[in-house]
Order: C-alpha cells, then structure tokens, then sequence
C-alpha cells in the first residue's frame, strides 16, 4: 500500500495542491491530510485565507476515495484521510490525546486539545492500523511540555492496544530531539531518523527549526520506499510511504 501524509497549511496554495493530489490519487492508496476545514465559519487560520471548503474540494478531487473527516473544533480545522475504494475499511474511528472537543473558548487561535483519526484495513488477511494525528500547537516552540508529554502517553496508549500493524503520521508539531516524541518512538520505528531527514518543510517556511512532520511504524511494518517529496504545495512537505 502506498500512503501521503500532508499538512496542507489550509489550502492556502490550494491550486498547486489540488494538481499535487489528483496526479497521485493515481498511485496512492491513502491520504492523510492535517489542517482541512470543512465548511467553516470561523476561518481563523492564516488571516482568513484558508479555504473553507478544503474538505468538500478534496472529496471532487478524489472520485475513487472515501472520505473521513474529523473536526477538533466545531466550524474549525481538522483531520481528513481518505482512502481508496478498492481497500477492504474493517473500522473507522476518531479520539482525543490531548483535551476534548471545543475547548478553545476565549482563545481563537492557539490549539488547546488534539485528536486522531485511525483507519483499520484489512490487506491479504493482514490487519494495519492508520492513525492521522496533528498535535499541539501552542504559539511558541515545538519543544517538550506538560500538555505535550501528556498528549504522546495518552497517544501511546492507544497504539499498544490498536489492531495489527501501526502508522502513525501526521504533522506532530514536536522537534526531533524531545521526550514526547520518544514516547512515541517506544516499539516503533521512526523513518525521519532512520532516513536522517534534516526538514520536512518547505520555501515557504523560514523558521529555523525544520522538523514538524513524521511517519512511525510498528516493526512488522516492512518498508518498500520512504520519501520526503518536493513538491512545493504547503510549508510542509508531503511525506511518501510504500509498505506491506
């Protein structure tokens, strides 16, 4: 199966995104996008440049898949995967690791809680276990905290006790060197490092520090290709896995 994982900084270079996911809606068995509104109101994010309807645009720009979508806030951003129809779905479902939906009263910018979606496949008798995550955003550093070490346990403990092989990908908002992701890294395998990736972001971005997005697999996951692409469609980059 071969899968991208995309922070998709809210469609604001939506149309070199839209070329980037129909061109590999040829090839790829499964998105996981971060950063999608679905119709919202509240447009927040990038002074009102999103597109609102990001979700429903990718839906038109993918025939072939079925879409999933899960919102951390009501009229807000949130996660989508999609995945080919020709795979066999056994389940579906959506949990907090950090927090609980609409808690952003009061503060209309910083990311107060953090879900997952996660997609169960059934390939040749074999089970895996696809998680989309975007962690904590919080206005400053992408370094450890209380609310960050606490969100990778609780993230933790669902992959010990999810189904078959694990993929967790998504944009992590964690730098390579901290303790919340060494939490996740427990059992796994961490590709970034393996492949020493030194940036997953793209021209766009002009911070200092590259790191944001991940894939970790559990080690039954056998590996065909790992890649971080180039295409210039967000400030992150589209990561690229091909696994069995």
């Amino acid at each position: 199966m071969k899968l991208i994982t995309l922070n998709t900084w809210a469609g604001l270079l939506y149309k070199p995104l839209e070329a980037f996911v129909k061109t590999n809606s040829k090839n790829a068995d499964i998105f996981c996008f971060q950063e999608v509104f679905s119709g919202a109101v509240n447009t927040r994010k990038i002074r009102g440049k999103v597109v609102p309807d990001l979700y429903q645009r990718l839906e038109q720009t993918l025939p072939s898949f079925i879409g999933f979508y899960a919102e951390t806030e009501d009229n807000d951003e949130g996660l989508a995967v999609f995945v080919n129809r020709k795979l066999n779905i056994q389940g579906y479902g959506v949990n907090f690791v950090y927090g609980y939906p609409n808690s952003m009263a009061g503060d209309d910018y910083t990311m107060k809680s953090s879900n997952i979606q996660y997609i169960v496949i059934n390939s040749n008798k074999s089970l895996y276990t696809i998680v989309n995550f975007h962690g904590l955003w919080t206005g400053g550093d992408k370094d450890d905290s209380e609310k960050r070490i606490l969100q990778s346990k609780n993230l933790k403990r669902f992959l010990d006790n999810a189904e078959g092989g694990k993929i967790l990908c998504g944009d992590f908002n964690l730098n390579i060197h901290t303790k919340s992701l060494s939490i996740l890294e427990e059992g796994m395998r961490n590709l970034i490092k393996e492949n020493n990736i030194t940036s997953t972001r793209s021209s766009h971005y002009e911070k200092d520090v590259k790191f944001a997005d991940y894939i970790l697999v559990s080690r039954d996951i056998k590996i065909r290709t790992f890649e971080v692409l180039k295409d210039i469609v967000s400030d992150h980059l589209p990561l690229f896995l091909d696994f069995t």
